[in-house]
C-alpha cells in the first residue's frame, strides 16, 4: 500500500463530528471539508523519497477556495494549473505535517515524522562526512605542496 492510501484509510475511520474538539463550529466544518476533499482528490508521496502533497481540482476557483481554507489555518499552498485541472500543493515538510494533523490523520502524522527525522539524521551524518573529508583532502594536498616545496629548497 502506498503512504497515501493508507493516510485516506485512517482517515475513513474517523467519526465525522469531533464532539471534544476544542475548535469552533466553522472551524470543525472547514477541518470536515479538507478531510473530505483529500480523501476525494488528494494524494501525497512516500516521505521517504520526498515532501509532497497535492489535491487535483477541475476549475481554479474550487483550488483557490481550498487555498484560501488551508491559509485560515496558517497552511500555505500554492496553485498549478495541470492540464484540464488545477493542483493545490504543499512541498514544505512542516506545513504538510500541519495539514495531516488538522484533517485527524494522527497515525499518519507520526509516520511521516519517523521518516523525516531519519532522513534530517542521515543527511546530517553525510554533510559531516562530506566536510570531513573535505578538510582530510586539503590538509593531504597543502601536505603534499609543503614536501613538494621542502624538496624543491635541499636540491
Amino acid at each position: 500500500m502506498s503512504f497515501s492510501t493508507d493516510v485516506k484509510d485512517e482517515l475513513m475511520t474517523l467519526k465525522m463530528w469531533d464532539v471534544n474538539s476544542s475548535l469552533k463550529q466553522e472551524e470543525q466544518i472547514a477541518r470536515l471539508q479538507l478531510r473530505e476533499t483529500f480523501i476525494k482528490c488528494g494524494s501525497m508521496a512516500d516521505p521517504k523519497k520526498e515532501y509532497h502533497l497535492e489535491v487535483l481540482f477541475k476549475t481554479k476557483k474550487r483550488a483557490t477556495e481550498f487555498v484560501i481554507l488551508l491559509e485560515n489555518f496558517n497552511i500555505p499552498a500554492k496553485i498549478i494549473k495541470k492540464g484540464n485541472g488545477y493542483i493545490t500543493y504543499i512541498k514544505d515538510s512542516e506545513n504538510i505535517v500541519n495539514f495531516l494533523a488538522l484533517i485527524g490523520a494522527n497515525n499518519a502524522v507520526l509516520r511521516f515524522e519517523e521518516t523525516r527525522v531519519l532522513k534530517d539524521a542521515r543527511n546530517s551524518v553525510n554533510r559531516l562526512v562530506n566536510c570531513e573529508t573535505a578538510n582530510l583532502n586539503k590538509t593531504l594536498g597543502a601536505s603534499e605542496n609543503h614536501k613538494k616545496v621542502k624538496t624543491k629548497k635541499s636540491i
